[in-house]
């Protein structure tokens, strides 16, 4: 899903995105990782929610409705756990468990800065 690897012909090879990830120090991994998440629609998705809110906050309910809508066969909160923990890496979102909100996290990015 994050082209970290590639997968011809049943074997597993590192992809050079995947070969730059495993060479780089944390900050440039969070940075490749941040990268390819913004490759997956539901990141886009809520990242663009997020943006269109004053405070950069949506209720954690909404991202779970985004999971389902977008992967009706999935256990949304098994998907949603995945998701903040990938978005918490790369320093994208950040979940407060206690009032159940999402916000953007420490870094101030957009898809399109990233895209250039």
């Amino acid at each position: 899903m994050l082209n970290l690897v590639e997968t011809p012909r049943q074997r597993v090879v590192i992809s050079p995105i995947g070969r730059r990830f495993v060479r780089a120090g944390l900050e440039e991994q969070k940075a490749l990782w941040r990268e390819q998440l913004f490759r997956l629609r539901l990141f886009q998705s809520v990242w663009d929610l997020l943006l269109r809110q004053l405070d950069h906050t949506v209720d954690a309910d909404l991202v779970r409705e985004k999971i389902i809508f977008a992967m009706p066969e999935e256990d949304y909160e098994r998907v949603f756990t995945t998701f903040i923990r990938w978005a918490r890496f790369g320093n994208l979102l950040n979940y407060d468990e206690a009032s159940n909100r999402v916000r953007i996290g420490s870094e101030r990015v957009s898809p399109v800065a990233l895209a250039g």
